[in-house]
């Protein structure tokens, strides 16, 4: 609390003090215009007014003016930076890659020329070496010869000097000057020609060191060269051989691909043979009973003559007529699998006995193939089994097959029934009534005028 407030309450209450002072209230109120007047000079930028309360929220509740689209914005930019440093990167990559290898080709090109150089100031050395040591073997072969001729000289000159002697004493010696002038020339043409013998292998001896020397520097050469074109050399080969090498394999891949292909395809087409006979084998047998169930059903009445399922007895244009399927089987019976083909013809064979027997053919399509018809009726088909009934009625009269059924009832199927019998057979249904060429009798047909029910057959 400021001095002039504390002091004003803290005056004692009483009749002085219920006085007012004026000046003590004009000193306060100036203290208090001084204290609460407007900041001026450098208490300009403080206030002293009153503050309000203090809010319990946060202050960094401003409205957040970034959209996502200024996010997806700045992602796209960092992605666009971090492509371009990734770009850079990858460029100073290969800045990289490409200095370093040529730093390297430059390198191993300053190795190689200082290898060189150190191998060409080598060969030279050696080779000074070589000639300063064949001149010092020179000088010393030349200071031996000089020795061995002062040694000789020596020896001539005393054998002059006791020849001398001998002569002025008037003694003979034990020989004589011509002697010894003959021996003197030898000892000197000897120790010539050691000195020639000993040069020419001094000089051999330094030739053949030469050419060792010279050798090892070509090896060295060698060896530089090959460590340098090794790489350019293989490329090289690679590009000249590998066609040719490409060229083998595929011709290899291609001899084996026929091969194993031919012995497949035929392993295959043998399965595939084999599979299609018992396929074909199966189709005939299924059409051969179906056929054989048609004519039984035909026999017994049960379907009538002109029912489209006996098309293929009397169309000869039938692709299942059996005339032109018996002619068929009967040219393959010629391939080498003649157990199939000779199942197949006995069966169609039987079956189209029956169909004659049954339908006999016109005499315009019988008369060629009239020994052949007469082959099919002297091979018939086994009788059927007989029923219960029949073998309780006992032995019936039969005609080509089929009971005689005149003067009896009929069985309960509309078909025609046999009323007189020849011995030649009879005729179907759609020749009653009429005569017979040749005195045969006349086959009539009579309805039936009742079912038996006990005839099952």
């Amino acid at each position: 609390m400021r001095a002039g407030f504390q002091a004003a309450a803290t005056a004692p209450p009483g009749l002085h003090g219920s006085r007012v002072n004026l000046n003590d209230f004009r000193a306060d109120s100036k203290t208090h215009k001084s204290q609460y007047s407007g900041p001026t000079g450098e208490h300009a930028r403080y206030t002293d007014n009153p503050r309000g309360p203090r809010q319990q929220y946060g202050y960094n509740h401003h409205h957040n003016y970034r959209s996502d689209g200024d996010r997806g914005d700045q992602l796209a930019r960092t992605n666009a930076q971090l492509m371009k440093i990734r770009n850079e990167l990858e460029a100073e990559r290969k800045n990289n890659a490409s200095m370093r290898l040529t730093v390297e080709k430059e390198k191993q090109q300053e190795m190689d020329v200082a290898l060189a150089s150190m191998t060409a100031d080598l060969l030279r050395k050696q080779a000074d070496t070589l000639a300063t040591k064949s001149k010092f073997e020179a000088k010393e072969r030349e200071l031996a010869y000089r020795e061995a001729r002062i040694q000789q000289l020596e020896v001539y000159l005393s054998e002059g000097q006791k020849q001398f002697h001998y002569q002025r004493d008037g003694k003979e010696g034990e020989a004589t000057m011509s002697d010894v002038d003959r021996e003197h020339e030898h000892h000197r043409a000897d120790l010539k020609a050691q000195k020639l013998a000993a040069d020419m292998e001094g000089k051999m001896a330094t030739r053949l060191q030469h050419l060792q020397l010279r050798e090892g520097a070509q090896q060295m050469r060698e060896q530089q060269y090959k460590t340098i074109i090794r790489s350019s050399f293989e490329s090289e080969m690679k590009g000249r051989t590998m066609p040719e090498i490409e060229a083998k394999l595929a011709e290899v891949a291609n001899l084996e691909y026929n091969r194993g292909f031919g012995s497949g395809k035929d392993a295959g087409r043998n399965q595939a043979e084999k599979e299609a006979r018992e396929t074909g084998f199966l189709e005939g047998y299924s059409a051969c009973r179906r056929a054989e169930v048609t004519l039984s059903k035909f026999r017994q009445g049960l379907i009538p003559h002109d029912s489209p399922e006996l098309n293929f007895l009397h169309d000869p244009a039938h692709p299942r007529n059996l005339f032109t399927m018996g002619t068929r089987i009967g040219d393959l019976s010629s391939l080498p699998h003649g157990s199939l083909s000779s199942l197949s013809f006995s069966i169609a064979r039987s079956l189209f006995c029956s169909s004659v027997l049954r339908n006999p053919p016109t005499s315009k399509s019988s008369s060629p193939n009239k020994s052949e018809a007469q082959t099919y009726h002297n091979h018939r088909p086994a009788p059927p089994r007989p029923t219960f009934a029949s073998e309780l009625r006992g032995p019936s009269a039969m005609h080509n097959g089929h009971v005689i059924l005149a003067n009896r009832s009929a069985p309960s199927s509309p078909a025609p029934i046999l009323k007189n019998t020849g011995a030649n057979g009879g005729e179907m249904a759609g020749r009653m009534n009429e005569g017979v060429d040749g005195g045969r009798p006349i086959v009539k047909y009579e309805e039936t005028e009742q079912a038996n029910l006990i005839d099952l057959y």
